[in-house]
Parts: structure tokens; C-alpha cells; sequence
């Protein structure tokens, strides 16, 4: 998508959505959280839609798309290629600090953000950025240092990595809602 010439999708397949950045999350959130996919596709479903759809698969489908149009991290290191960068949660902080930074967006007091251009900003943070240079870190190559200095660096690695927990858990949400798309898909 074009950022300069196109305006965000406010609704998918003529359902009214709620883009707002803090909704999404709250999806993710959801998604992650919930144990079924029945209760995956129901939080979807009541929290991206202002009025469900009356197609349902479609809905989740639209959904996926929505979501899947814009990616999440931008590291250029061949260390980090399909690997999770960035996680919303572990990483908060830092997304806050940088939004507020480098944009002056207080991410917990403005009224709406799109998620399509909240995920542009991010993946647009400087070089300085908190966030950019933690990522940096976590896929750091230590290989070529020695002594203290590997220790202290693989020792700062260590402190931003993701959490095996919060890695396992979103990766089981994806699975799980990949899964899900296969299925409504026919290909499951």
C-alpha cells in the first residue's frame, strides 16, 4: 500500500472495522490469550467489527489480510530473516518512548491511530531509537569479539531477548490461527 496516496481501509468487504492501533493489540492480546480457536475467531470477530459480518469465514479471512499487509519489524540482519523482532508486549517500553520521541504521539492518549500507519511509524524508527537499537542487539553477531567483551555483550543480549514464554505463546497463537485460515480455506 502506498502510504502517501492511498487512505487506510476503514472497512473490509463493506464491514466497518476498528483500525485503532490499541484495538489490534487488544486483538493480538486476545488471540494469544485464548485457548481455543472458537474463541479466537469470536474475538476477532466482536472486536474488529463494529457489526459481524455476515459471512463469518470471510470475516476472519479479511481479518488476516487486514492484519498481514503491513509487517512488523524491519531488520536487515541476516540473523533476525523469519525470526520475531519485535514484541509488542516485552518491547512496550521502548515503542512508547519512541513514539513520544521521535513523533511527540503519546501512544496512551491519542484518540485513534490507524494500525496500518502505527505499524509505518514503527517500522520507521530511527537508528537511535530505543526499539531499533534493542532489536539490533537481540540479533547482534557476537562471534567476532573476545574476552570481556563478548561476555558483556552476549550477557546485554541475553537481557533483550524475548521471553521463551511470550515467543511460545505468540507462536502458538499463530499456528493455532494459521491453522484456522488453512482450514476455512480448504487446505487443512
Amino acid at each position: 500500500m502506498d502510504s502517501l496516496l492511498t487512505s487506510y481501509p476503514t472497512e473490509v468487504d463493506g464491514c466497518a472495522i476498528n483500525a485503532h492501533f490499541a484495538n489490534i493489540l487488544d486483538i493480538l492480546r486476545g488471540i494469544e490469550d485464548a485457548e481455543t480457536n472458537e474463541e479466537k475467531a469470536l474475538i476477532i470477530l466482536q472486536k474488529f467489527y463494529f457489526k459481524t459480518p455476515k459471512d463469518l469465514e470471510r470475516g476472519l479471512t479479511a481479518l488476516f489480510s487486514f492484519l498481514s499487509q503491513k509487517e512488523v519489524g524491519t531488520s536487515d540482519k541476516s540473523q533476525a530473516k523469519g525470526k520475531q523482532q519485535v514484541c509488542f508486549w516485552f518491547d512496550s517500553k521502548e515503542i512508547y518512548a519512541d513514539f513520544v520521541r521521535e513523533y511527540s504521539i503519546d501512544l496512551k492518549e491519542i484518540e485513534f491511530l490507524h494500525w496500518h500507519k502505527f505499524v509505518t511509524l514503527l517500522n520507521s524508527l530511527s537508528g537511535q531509537s530505543a526499539l531499533t537499537q534493542k532489536v539490533n542487539l537481540r540479533f547482534f553477531d557476537s562471534k567476532e569479539l573476545k574476552g570481556k567483551k563478548k561476555r558483556e555483550v552476549d550477557d546485554a543480549k541475553k537481557k533483550v531477548q524475548i521471553p521463551k514464554k511470550a515467543d511460545k505463546r505468540m507462536q502458538a497463537a499463530v499456528d493455532s490461527v494459521n491453522a484456522r485460515i488453512a482450514e476455512m480455506m480448504g487446505c487443512g
